[in-house]
Parts: structure tokens; C-alpha cells; sequence
């Protein structure tokens, strides 16, 4: 990103709240695209694996494959491991796929909150569409260009009532909006974004994710 306070450090940090808070409106996300998740996964821009439980309860899947570049969240992760799924965790730079030869091919790819959060969200999707297998599916989330924080954040604080570290996870996530802007798109964008890149058929196209301030754009490739 341009700004330079959204850095490793920024990201190590924002791992620790990320890990301590799901809210209701996430587990319902979570929930919903987990059912197409199938085969071998490749989960880029990992986080704190809150997704690898929910696709260890479809019992679709055999392996995750979790990528992400900050260490801290990766740690998290394996922590977070869900007993029943093999999972290999992969410390790599999210546009930094094509160097690297030791990624497989995909049934299933899962990009969630990551195109907003990089400064070149095209290039990463030229990078990873050829990783997916015919047939396979790509599950995108990415936040609005506009997020009503005061809204998500009332969720928040009505289930994490005075939990200390609100406040800095609120200002984390103001410093985040105001970053993604530039590259934040409209799910109708993504749709024809993810058209020019293949034969991509439209499974799902949701706009009413974390309470209609996500883009969920889910398509299977032909």
C-alpha cells in the first residue's frame, strides 16, 4: 500500500484483534462460502484461519493450503488448526505466486479481504486464476469501497461489551478504509474483472455480506 503505517508491523499487530473478534454477521459469511469450498484449497491471504473450521465441518475438503506474508497471522493459524483436515501453512507474498513454483493447482481458492487490501488486486487475480483447476471455484470477498464501520462496530461492542481492545480495532480498521479505496471494487467490477481472465461461470453474487458492507463474488471455472 502507499502508506506506510499499513506495514508487517501493522499487520502483526492487527493479527492479535483479528484472531480475538468474530462477530455474528463473520460466522454467517464463513458459514455460507464455506460450502464451496472442495478438493484442495488454497486459502490466499490466510489470516488467522477463522475459515478452515467451517470448511472442516462440510467434510469437503482434503487439504487447505493456507498462504499469507505476515508471520504472526500464519502463527495464529496453526494454532487455530482444525483437528480433522491437513493443512500446510505457507509464508508468501501475495503477489509473488508466479516465482514460485511449489504452488499446486487448486479445486477450490478462497480470497477473502485481500484485493482491497493490496495496491495491485488485478495482477494478483492474472496470478492466481491459472492456480485453479477446470471446474474448480473461486470465493471472493472483498470489502466496499465505502464501509459504514459505526455499524459493524455497534455488532461489535454489543457482543464484545467493553473489551479493551475495541477502540484500537476500530482505528486499525479506519486506517485499512481509508487505504482501500483506490482498490476496492463493485461486485459488478469483479464480475467482469474475473470474465477477461477465463470462462468463469457466476455461482453466487451476494452484496448484503457483514451487513451490506462486503462484496461476495463466487464462480466456477469452465
Amino acid at each position: 500500500m502507499e502508506n506506510q503505517i499499513v506495514n508487517d508491523n501493522f499487520w502483526s499487530e492487527y493479527a492479535r484483534m483479528y484472531n480475538k473478534f468474530t462477530p455474528s454477521f463473520q460466522k454467517k459469511l464463513l458459514e455460507n462460502i464455506s460450502q464451496y469450498g472442495f478438493g484442495t484449497v488454497g486459502d490466499f491471504g490466510c489470516g488467522v484461519g477463522k475459515l478452515h473450521k467451517h470448511l472442516a465441518n462440510q467434510n469437503n475438503s482434503k487439504l487447505i493450503h493456507a498462504i499469507d506474508s505476515n508471520k504472526q497471522m500464519l502463527d495464529l493459524a496453526s494454532k487455530n488448526k482444525p483437528q480433522n483436515i491437513d493443512t500446510i501453512y505457507s509464508q508468501l507474498e501475495l503477489n509473488d505466486f508466479n516465482s514460485n513454483q511449489i504452488l499446486p493447482k487448486y479445486d477450490s481458492i478462497y480470497l477473502i479481504n485481500v484485493l482491497y487490501a493490496n495496491k495491485n488486486p488485478i495482477e494478483i487475480l492474472k496470478q492466481i486464476t491459472p492456480k485453479l483447476n477446470q471446474n474448480g471455484n473461486l470465493i471472493i470477498v472483498d470489502m466496499k469501497r465505502k464501509t459504514n464501520l459505526e455499524q459493524l462496530f455497534q455488532v461489535l461492542d454489543d457482543e464484545y461489551t467493553g473489551d479493551k481492545d475495541l477502540e484500537n480495532y476500530y482505528h486499525s480498521n479506519q486506517i485499512l478504509s481509508q487505504n482501500s479505496t483506490p482498490h476496492a471494487y463493485s461486485i459488478n467490477e469483479l464480475e467482469s474483472i474475473i470474465s477477461l481472465m477465463g470462462n468463469f461461470q457466476t455461482l453466487e453474487k451476494n452484496e448484503t455480506h457483514f451487513l451490506n458492507n462486503a462484496n461476495c463474488l463466487i464462480v466456477k471455472k469452465n
